[in-house]
């Protein structure tokens, strides 16, 4: 994730107990603990660096496997028909996907549910100790708003995903089993937290934090709630959509990269087209996102060259998505290939635009959650809903004329 990853702490690490010995004349205090060495949420909250520590924390689970590194993103790849899983996949959750035979016991159906809960606990108790800390008013207000966001982001993915879910604020409404709360006011929270976001976060961040959820972010989120519950809720908020997304146009801080690929390969990463990602770089100490290992062809060698073959591209996508000569389809997929003991294969088409820096090894390419390109086509739907279909074409043929 960003910087504050790069430099996290270890946070939840098991430390010794340390026990207080006395005279034998005082034998009870034998059984008193004082625990110097155990970090707890009285202890923790205490100064600037435990508060950046701990929304480090909190962007961690979005490059874990049960989120954007493999279970949610692979799962809704499968589910929207996008994709299917290779035809030696023997993994029963992801045949489950695509089968329509999953039930609540499916981990792909399950772990987004326990995965951005945690994000929330996370972002919850810094909310309610961020008042305590002694920190500079800056880094308080931005990293409240990276709370705020992630709060958002969170409960977006489970009201889309679970319809109404249980809306915790608080550490006190975590407690017991809390009852599913109406989307509607799920949505309004969502709306909430990512306007207050929206003020709090900076325009950018510098090199050292690039990755930390910017004002853009917030920004894209909000217009993809409104474009969200326009189109899925018929909520008819295409204006308020449109204007989330000029913002983040007239902010001048994100521009299209003028080659496609450059958008998804590492030394493009955290740069102008990206908005905001989940973080796969080994620099940052991320966990690794096993983006190659999903969507590389088995044919190549799991261990070697390819990958699991979890997300191969259906045939629709594969021929009519592209008009003739788009150089998005060139970039992005392969078909041939050679194995790590050198024979060339061919294999049916696999995604092929998130290239590692070396592979075999980690896999430091982004999951990009938001692009500037995103941006502008929210703009373009939104202004078309509206009646400015002129207008939404200009949006629309500047992802065109890159795509050449």
């Amino acid at each position: 994730m960003p910087n504050i990853i790069r430099t996290r702490r270890a946070f939840g690490t098991a430390l010794a107990l340390t026990i207080s010995l006395a005279p034998l004349g005082a034998c009870h205090d034998l059984l008193v603990e004082d625990p110097k060495g155990n970090v707890t949420t009285d202890s923790f909250y205490r100064t600037e660096g435990d508060a950046v520590a701990a929304i480090a924390a909190a962007y961690r689970p979005l490059s874990d496997g049960r989120l954007f590194g493999t279970d949610m993103k692979g799962a809704l790849i499968i589910a929207a028909d996008d994709a299917r899983h290779g035809l030696n996949e023997e993994t029963a959750a992801i045949i489950a996907t695509e089968t329509l035979t999953w039930d609540a016991s499916t981990p792909r159906v399950t772990n987004p549910w326990f995965s951005w809960y945690d994000v929330i606990t996370k972002t919850n108790l810094l909310l309610e100790k961020l008042p305590g800390i002694e920190m500079s008013e800056i880094t308080r207000t931005r990293v409240t708003g990276e709370a705020k966001f992630l709060r958002a982001l969170g409960y977006f993915y489970l009201v889309r995903l679970y319809g109404d879910v249980p809306l915790i604020l608080t550490s006190a409404d975590a407690i017991g089993q809390p009852a599913r709360t109406p989307k509607e006011q799920v949505y309004a929270q969502i709306i909430k937290d990512t306007q207050e976001a929206e003020a709090a976060l900076p325009a950018s961040w510098d090199a050292a934090n690039k990755g930390r959820a910017p004002k853009g972010a917030a920004q894209t989120l909000l217009a993809e709630v409104y474009l969200w519950r326009s189109s899925a809720e018929q909520k008819n908020e295409w204006q308020l959509a449109a204007d989330a997304a000029k913002r983040v146009i007239d902010g001048g801080v994100f521009q299209l990269e003028p080659d496609y690929l450059n958008a998804f390969l590492p030394g493009s990463q955290n740069r102008r087209e990206e908005i905001f990602a989940a973080q796969a770089s080994s620099a940052t100490n991320a966990p690794t996102i096993r983006t190659a290992d999903i969507l590389y062809p088995r044919e190549l060698g799991q261990g070697g060259a390819g990958g699991f073959g979890a997300a191969l591209p259906l045939p629709w996508a594969y021929d009519s998505s592209y008009a003739k000569g788009d150089y998005r389809r060139d970039v992005t997929y392969r078909t041939s290939g050679v194995t790590q003991q050198g024979k060339q294969v061919t294999f049916p088409p696999s995604v092929y635009k998130y290239r590692p820096s070396k592979w075999p090894g980690p896999q430091d390419v982004n999951w990009p959650i938001y692009r500037y390109a995103e941006v502008l086509l929210f703009e373009a739907e939104a202004l078309n809903e509206l009646g400015s279909t002129s207008q939404a074409v200009q949006y629309l043929n500047q992802v065109r004329a890159r795509a050449r």
